[in-house]
Order: structure tokens, then C-alpha cells, then sequence
């Protein structure tokens, strides 16, 4: 298995690329499959508070995010996922 393909970057991403594409699978993870994980709900629609997801991310060992680097995910995800 690539990693850098499971990942859907280049083997030449920055370590910002990689850190982002780790953090958005995170996200991807917590929102359709465990949002208790980070101490989250989601909404009867399936839409989770932004801060509530943000503080419950970095309450994790491994990922540190904010808001900017939030909407970079969102903004780059080609999969559209998050909007």
C-alpha cells in the first residue's frame, strides 16, 4: 500500500500537506463514524458545531487544529466532503 496515495498527496508533499491530509481523515473519521470520540455530537441533520469539533480534535494526542487550518481543509478537500 502507497501511503502517499492513501492519502491522496505526492510523495513530495510538505510536511504541512501531510499534517493536513492526516487531520482531514481524522475529521473525515470522527464525523461519519465516532463523533463521541472527540466528546462531539452531531445535530438530528448530522452537522456538528464547528468550535465543539475544532476543541474536541485538539483535546486528541495526535492533531492540533484551528479554524484556519479548517478551512484550508475544506477549501483543498476534492472530494467535497465537509461542504
Amino acid at each position: 500500500m502507497d501511503p502517499y496515495a492513501e492519502l491522496g498527496i505526492s510523495p513530495d508533499a510538505s510536511s504541512d500537506e501531510i499534517k493536513s491530509a492526516y487531520t482531514s481523515k481524522f475529521i473525515s473519521l470522527i464525523l461519519r463514524h465516532n463523533p463521541g470520540a472527540v466528546g462531539i455530537t452531531l445535530d438530528e441533520h448530522g452537522w456538528a458545531n464547528v468550535q465543539e469539533l475544532i476543541d474536541g480534535i485538539n483535546r486528541s494526542d495526535d492533531y492540533i487544529l484551528d479554524m484556519e487550518m479548517l478551512e484550508e481543509i475544506i477549501r483543498t478537500d476534492e472530494k467535497q466532503r465537509y461542504s
